[in-house]
């Protein structure tokens, strides 16, 4: 309170904002802007989605304090009104919603009220934080001014209270990377690599790679710890949170076209999981045993759709995928050819398994698509009919070919699920093991499977048009 009677309350100093009406209204922009979620992909992670639901920085920072608890304490109301300024909010809420205006929620009225609010409501131990949001609505309220109107309060501020121009870079990060506005994020990103180290909050990553920084987001990720998986990696927190964080890590890398680092880091977590609950289980087994098949299907899901969007399916199925994982590949990799019956991903599932010699699988999904396509061509125009049929037939003929390049005997299995007579994979495990594969595998056929993300039209993008054999 000294500080602020030596300083008039800042009174004197301008703001960037011609009023408390035009502030809030910006404040209110920006959660809007925040809450358009990145990327939204599919519904499976809407769990992941939920937990890193978008928050404000100065939002989160409010709700830690626990400041609307204090307010409900009548005892505590009592000693507290009378130091309270009578002008302050009688109820202050940290939520910030964009579907109505109120005066009670951030930003404060005046620099009286956030005293009021920050230092005479909330824990007493919580000094530090309540001084660091203090200092974000000061850059808030000033930052796109001249230096020379208000740097030197900012300044008195961290001297008087000891504060480092670490903690004061932080503070204004985060209220730059709060506003939606390109300057405000080019500044941001200046500053950034002066404040990174494994202390850095981890929803820096997360706002980056919403605003499509994707470099910077990676190297304040490497900074944090994330440029591997470290073996004492601490599972012990909320399981969600976890993995909201892993899946920010695995998209940054996908959108930085690192894959492989991707999938390394992508493996080497759940495999930190799996061993977490498996050290555990002695309590409840099952449901811990679906917690970590939880985490590989929504790592999956979320690889896979990433990859779809970016055109990248054609990396991505060159990776060493594990059977469990194999499972919600192709879940996602089907779902999108039915989806986008126009983009090749359904026929990369095919080229999937033939590149694994599971060439019955590969017979079973073309025929699948083959099934799905036909009602799609007979509903369509003549435009979006002619790029299904080309697709169709590369895929077809990719997979005649190579079955014609098999031993009779597996010709033959394959002629009995065309005729009915075997159920669907009956006979993949046969085929699919390493000691029949190393025993039939054409020469020919190898070869032709080898090539085949070969067979593209030139100058096209490896994920256009497909040409037939």
């Amino acid at each position: 309170m000294i500080w602020c009677i030596r300083h008039s309350f800042i009174q004197d100093i301008c703001s960037r904002y011609a009023d408390h009406t035009s502030w809030s209204s910006d404040v209110i922009q920006r959660k809007a802007y925040a809450e358009t979620k990145w990327p939204g992909f599919s519904d499976e992670v809407s769990d992941v989605n939920q937990a890193s639901k978008s928050t404000l920085f100065i939002e989160q920072a409010l709700q830690n304090l626990g400041i609307e608890q204090s307010y409900m304490d009548k005892e505590e109301e009592i000693a507290i009104t009378c130091l309270q300024n009578e002008q302050s909010s009688s109820m202050f809420c940290s939520t910030i919603t964009t579907d109505h205006f109120s005066i009670d929620r951030y930003p404060f009225k005046n620099l009286r009220e956030a005293v009021d609010v920050l230092f005479l409501h909330g824990a007493s131990d919580m000094v530090i934080a309540k001084q660091a949001i203090l200092l974000y609505y000061l850059f808030d309220r000033h930052w796109s001014r001249p230096d020379s109107e208000w740097r030197y309060l900012v300044d008195d501020f961290a001297a008087t209270f000891g504060i480092t121009n670490r903690t004061l870079l932080e503070c204004l990060v985060f209220c730059l990377l709060d506003d939606y506005s390109s300057e405000a994020l080019e500044e941001a990103c200046s500053h950034l690599p002066k404040i990174s180290s494994k202390e850095t909050h981890p929803k820096i990553a997360q706002v980056l790679l919403e605003r499509q920084k994707y470099d910077m987001a990676l190297l304040v990720l490497k900074c944090t710890g994330h440029g591997s998986f470290s073996a004492t990696e601490n599972f012990k927190k909320d399981d969600i949170s976890s993995l909201s964080e892993a899946v920010t890590v695995v998209r940054v890398r996908i959108e930085c076209r690192l894959l492989t680092e991707a999938f390394m880091y992508h493996r080497s977590y759940c495999s930190k999981v799996k061993e977490q609950h498996s050290a555990d289980m002695t309590h409840a087994e099952d449901a811990l045993k679906n917690s970590w098949v939880y985490h590989v299907e929504m790592m999956v899901t979320e690889f896979c759709a990433i990859c779809i969007k970016r055109n990248l399916v054609d990396k991505m199925i060159d990776l060493p995928w594990d059977s469990e994982e194999e499972k919600h590949l192709h879940k996602s990799l089907f779902d999108s050819a039915h989806e986008m019956p126009m983009k090749p991903n359904g026929s990369l599932l095919v080229v999937y398994y033939l590149r694994r010699y599971r060439y019955l699988e590969a017979y079973e999904v073309d025929r699948s698509l083959q099934k799905f396509e036909q009602k799609i061509l007979e509903n369509t125009t003549e435009e979006i009919a002619s790029k299904i049929r080309a697709i169709a037939r590369w895929r077809e003929s990719l997979v005649v070919k190579c079955l014609d390049m098999l031993p009779e005997v597996q010709r033959e299995n394959v002629k009995a699920i065309n005729s009915g007579e075997q159920s669907q994979f009956a006979r993949t495990a046969q085929l699919s093991s390493p000691a029949h594969v190393g025993k039939s595998q054409s020469p020919a056929a190898q070869n032709l499977v080898e090539r085949s993300h070969l067979f593209w039209i030139p100058g096209h993008h490896p994920m256009g048009h497909l040409h037939p054999i």
